[in-house]
């Protein structure tokens, strides 16, 4: 799975996106909740998705059904990219892992 999303600025936020794709409904709910874990020192609001809020900035997670797949759509916001990346490099390291072990 490529670790590649789209990035751009919009002042005073750099803005990074991704969609990650799973198979069932099941693995998206585990994915979500493997995410509370690990953010589990940050404010978090459930409404319309899932909210995670960090030292200047936040990311936002929710699903849509296309077809037959489930899309997790991560949309993060950070004043600082490299703060922002790391954040996303935690979330796609739990995603890969969760890819791994339902295998």
């Amino acid at each position: 799975m490529n670790s590649f999303f789209e990035t751009s600025y919009d002042r005073p936020y750099h803005l990074l996106n991704k969609n990650l794709f799973f198979n069932s409904m099941d693995t998206y709910h585990t994915f979500i909740n493997w995410i509370r874990g690990e953010f589990d020192l940050h404010l978090q609001e459930e409404t319309s998705g899932l909210t995670i809020f960090f030292p200047e900035g936040k990311f936002h997670l929710k699903n849509k059904i296309d077809k037959e797949a489930i899309i997790a759509e991560i949309y993060l916001e950070s004043k600082v990219l490299r703060n922002g990346q790391l954040i996303f490099t935690k979330i796609m390291s739990v995603y890969n892992h969760l890819l791994k072990t339902t295998k």
